[in-house]
C-alpha cells in the first residue's frame, strides 16, 4: 500500500493515445500495477488491439484474499474510476463482481461514460450484484463484444435489458452469454430481440438449456433469417434446443463458424449435422468434438458424417469425436485427407481408450495423415509409444515412471511435433 500513498497524484497523468500512438502509461505499467496491487486490479496490453489497453482483474497474483487491502479499497476505487473515465487507450475491461463487494456500480457507471471501451466482461454476477448489471446494461451502446457470466443465479435476469441494448445500439457486434435459463420463455424474447439486430456478427451462449422440452421456435427463426452473423456457437444438452439451432443453420446462408457442443449422439441430431455438411458451404469452421452416442444409439450414429466430410470442398477445418472413427467407415475419412486441399485441419477429441488410440495412430501413418490430424485431450501421460505420433501436440510426463520419463527424454529429439512437454519431478 507504500506506493498508493507515496503519491499517487504524480501518476495521474492524461491519456496520450491515438490512431497511431500508445499512451504515455504504456511505459509505466509495472508501476501502474504496483499501484493497484491491493485492488485485485491490473493493467495489461492487449494483444486484440493496436494500441490500447486491459483493465482486468488480477489473476497473476497470490490469492485475493491475501492481497485485497480493505481499508484502502476506497482509494483504489477513485483511481480506477479516473482511469477508467479519462483515458481513451482503455479498450477492454473485465470485471469479477464477486471480488468487488458493493462497489460494482460506480465502476459499471465508469465503464459506461468511456465510449472507448469496446469490449466489456461482466464474470461472477452474483445476486447482490445483478440490480447494478441491469441498470447499466440498456446504456452500454458503445459497447461492440459483451461478455455476461452470472454465478448464483440464472441468465434470465439480464434477457429484458439486453433485448433493450439490442434495440438502441448500433455498435454492438459480438454477444456472449453463459449459464442455463430457468425458464422458455426468456429465451424466446431474447431470440425475438435478436430478431431485430440485424448487424451481430458473432453469437456465442455455453449452456443454452432450459427446463422443459418445449421447441423454441424464437431460435430456429433468427438462426434462419439473419444475414449477419459470421459466427454461432452454443453449447447445449437440451434435444429441442439443439434441434431449433440445427433447423435454423440449415436455413442461414452468412454463418462461417459454426460450433455445436454437447450435441447428442442420436439418429435425430446426427442427420442434421450431416445435412449441414453437406449444404451450408459458407462455413469454414466446424466443431461438433464434445459429442457421445446416446442410447439406443451406437458409435454408427456418426457414419452419416464421413461421406459429406469427404465430398465437402469449402471447410477448411472440423473438430470431430472420436466414435466417427469406429469403423472402416471412417477410416475413409482418414485416407481422403492427404488429397484434400480445403481441408487444413481435423481435430479429434480423444478421451479413447489406449488399445483404440493404438489403432487410430496406425491409421494415420497409413493413411499419410497425420500432419493434418490433432489429437486433443490426450496428453501422454502413461504411454511413451506415441510420441512418434505427429497428431499429438502436447505430452505429459510428470506422472509416468522414472524409467519412462528417460525412455521419453531420449526420443523427444526425434519429436518436433510437440509443441508441450511437461515433466514434473519430486526433489
Amino acid at each position: 500500500m507504500e506506493a498508493l500513498q507515496g503519491g499517487t497524484a504524480d501518476h495521474l497523468l492524461p491519456c496520450t493515445a491515438s490512431n497511431t500512438e500508445t499512451c504515455q502509461i504504456v511505459s509505466e505499467l509495472v508501476t501502474w500495477n504496483k499501484l493497484l496491487r491491493g485492488s485485485r486490479f491490473e493493467i495489461r496490453e492487449d494483444p486484440e488491439t493496436c494500441n490500447q489497453l486491459c483493465v482486468t482483474n488480477s489473476t497473476t497474483a497470490p490469492p485475493m484474499e491475501e492481497i485485497f487491502d480493505t481499508e484502502q479499497w476506497p482509494q483504489y476505487q477513485k483511481l480506477l474510476e479516473w482511469l477508467l473515465t479519462t483515458h481513451r487507450c482503455i479498450g477492454s475491461v473485465s470485471l469479477r463482481l464477486s471480488s468487488m463487494e458493493d462497489t460494482s456500480p460506480s465502476l459499471l457507471r465508469a465503464v459506461c461514460q468511456n465510449r472507448w471501451i469496446k469490449t466489456l466482461s461482466i464474470a461472477d454476477i452474483k445476486t447482490t450484484a445483478a440490480a447494478a448489471v441491469v441498470d447499466i446494461l440498456p446504456c452500454l451502446t458503445s459497447i461492440e463484444k459483451l461478455h455476461l457470466t452470472p454465478e448464483e443465479i440464472p441468465p434470465d435476469v439480464f434477457v429484458a435489458p439486453v433485448s433493450t441494448l439490442l434495440e438502441a445500439s448500433a455498435c454492438l457486434s459480438s454477444l456472449h452469454v453463459s449459464g442455463k435459463f430457468a425458464q422458455g420463455g426468456t429465451i424466446d424474447m431474447l431470440f425475438t430481440g435478436l430478431l431485430r439486430k440485424p448487424t451481430l456478427a458473432e453469437l456465442h451462449f455455453q449452456d443454452l438449456s432450459v427446463h422443459g422440452d418445449a421447441y423454441p421456435q424464437p431460435v430456429k427463426e433468427y438462426l434462419g433469417s439473419t444475414t449477419s452473423l459470421k459466427v454461432l456457437s452454443v453449447t447445449t444438452r437440451t434435444p429441442s434446443m439443439q434441434m431449433a439451432v440445427l433447423e435454423g443453420v440449415l436455413e442461414n446462408g452468412s454463418i462461417e463458424k459454426l460450433s455445436l457442443d454437447l450435441f447428442r449422439g442420436t439418429e435425430e441430431i446426427m442427420p442434421l449435422v450431416s445435412r449441414v455438411i453437406k449444404t451450408k458451404r459458407a462455413i469454414r469452421i466446424l466443431n461438433i468434438s464434445r459429442s457421445v452416442p446416446v442410447p439406443p444409439a451406437e458409435p454408427s450414429v456418426y457414419d452419416c458424417l464421413v461421406l459429406p466430410l469427404i465430398e465437402n470442398d469449402t471447410l477448411q477445418e472440423v473438430g470431430v469425436p472420436f466414435y466417427i472413427f469406429h469403423s472402416a467407415t471412417g477410416s475413409a475419412l482418414l485416407r481422403a485427407l492427404p488429397a484434400k486441399e480445403n481441408l487444413k485441419m481435423v481435430r479429434i477429441t480423444s478421451t479413447c481408450r489406449t488399445p483404440q488410440l493404438h489403432w487410430l495412430c496406425a491409421e494415420l501413418k497409413r493413411s499419410g495423415a497425420e500432419e493434418k490430424v490433432s489429437l486433443e485431450g490426450y496428453s501422454l501421460t502413461m504411454d511413451i509409444r506415441f510420441l512418434h505420433c505427429k497428431a499429438f501436440s502436447m505430452a505429459n510426463l510428470s506422472f509416468a515412471e522414472y524409467e519412462r520419463k528417460l525412455a521419453a527424454l531420449v526420443r523427444l529429439p526425434n519429436c518436433q511435433h510437440l509443441k508441450m512437454i511437461a515433466i514434473y519431478t519430486k526433489n
